[in-house]
């Protein structure tokens, strides 16, 4: 061996050294990410499902039957329905849904139904909002990408414990 050949040796062990732990934090900070955004992709999905559920009138009016006991014949869904259509949407039956009718427009005035099994008494003109939300527990994920971040001087790179991924759709009463 000549002292040229002795210098580079080593300089492949540091080399890895170096991508690896660089790879590391990227594969395990992906990891929470990809948790996020396919909560988000579910959440934004079922949302704009559940508002062209809840704004579509049936050809056929059905009977409901609402908490009071009355029973009424409607066309329209009410926020229960939307509430389970949004969830086998996304078939995820743990999707929190919140159904807003806004008469004529007014944002200011939105309120969710008094009665969640009536009919949704939205009119021509109302603009109705529907609001889904997840909760993504990252406690395990987020831990081990934290332990791999500050294991190589990165930091905290995941967020701790449950993240609530959210996603709104709006449209107008025609």
């Amino acid at each position: 061996m000549n002292r040229v050949d002795r210098l580079d040796e080593g300089v492949a062990a540091v080399e890895m050294a170096l991508i690896s732990t660089v790879m590391l934090l990227l594969g395990f900070g992906a990891v929470p990410l990809f948790g996020m955004a396919r909560a988000y992709q579910n959440t934004s999905s079922a949302a704009s499902e559940a508002l062209r559920y809840a704004t579509g009138v049936d050809a056929n009016a059905h009977t409901t039957t609402t908490a009071s006991g009355a029973h009424i014949i409607s066309r329209r869904p009410t926020a229960n329905d939307v509430t389970r259509f949004a969830q086998a949407a996304a078939g995820d039956s743990t999707l929190s849904v919140l159904v807003q009718v806004c008469p004529d427009g007014n944002m200011a005035a939105c309120s969710a139904p008094a009665d969640p099994s009536a009919p949704l008494s939205a009119a021509s003109g109302d603009t109705v909002t529907v609001t889904v939300s997840k909760v993504v527990d990252l406690s395990l994920v987020g831990s081990l990408a934290n332990a791999v971040g500050s294991l190589v001087g990165a930091g905290s790179i995941a967020p701790h414990g449950a993240v609530t991924i959210s996603s709104t759709s709006t449209g107008r009463e025609e």
